[in-house]
C-alpha cells in the first residue's frame, strides 16, 4: 500500500498472500482513543509469524491441522487467521471490545477453514500449573503486544 498516509491505510483490508496461492483479507480499524482502542491493524511482527507458521506447514504439510490455537491479545488476527487456513481451529482474543467487531469481521471472510473471536480478559489467564492444564488449546501464539500493567492485578 505504498502511497497512503498511516490514516489512509488502516481504513483499508490488508491482502495476506500466502505461499500456497491462498489469501487471507485482514480487516483493519485505525486507533479510537476515546473509545479505549490502540488499533487493529496488521503489523510487520504478525506477518512474520504467519510467515513462519506457513513456512513450518510447507515443511511437515498438516501438522497444524485439528490443533486448537489461542492467539492472545490479537492485534489483527492475522496470525490466527493464517493458522485457520493451515487446518488450526483457533480463538483469535482480544481485551478491547472496540477491536472485536473488526476481528470477527476478518474470521467471517475466510474462504477455507475457521476462526472464532472473542473478548478474553487476561486476569482470567494465570501462571500457575493448575491453570495451564485447564487452558482447551495445543498452541498460544502472541505478537504485537503493548502491555500496560494493572497493579490490582498484583495478586494474579
Amino acid at each position: 500500500m505504498a502511497g497512503l498516509s498511516e490514516a489512509e491505510r488502516y481504513h483499508q483490508p490488508y491482502v495476506h498472500v500466502m505461499d500456497n496461492g491462498a489469501r487471507v483479507t485482514v480487516h483493519q480499524a485505525p486507533a479510537d482513543y476515546k473509545n479505549g482502542s490502540w488499533g487493529c491493524t496488521v503489523t510487520d511482527p504478525a506477518i512474520v509469524l504467519a510467515k513462519y507458521f506457513e513456512h513450518c506447514d510447507s515443511q511437515h504439510p498438516g501438522q497444524f491441522k485439528g490443533m486448537r490455537v489461542l492467539e492472545l491479545g490479537a492485534e489483527s488476527g492475522l496470525v490466527g487467521l493464517v493458522l485457520a487456513l493451515l487446518g488450526a481451529s483457533p480463538t483469535i482474543s482480544t481485551q478491547e471490545e472496540v477491536k472485536l467487531k473488526t476481528l470477527s469481521r476478518s474470521a467471517s471472510k475466510l474462504t477455507a477453514g475457521t476462526a472464532e473471536a472473542c473478548c478474553l480478559p487476561y486476569k482470567l489467564i494465570a501462571a500457575d500449573q493448575d491453570s495451564k492444564a485447564s487452558l482447551p488449546y495445543d498452541l498460544i501464539v502472541c505478537t504485537d503486544q503493548f502491555m500496560m500493567y494493572d497493579l490490582s492485578l498484583i495478586h494474579i
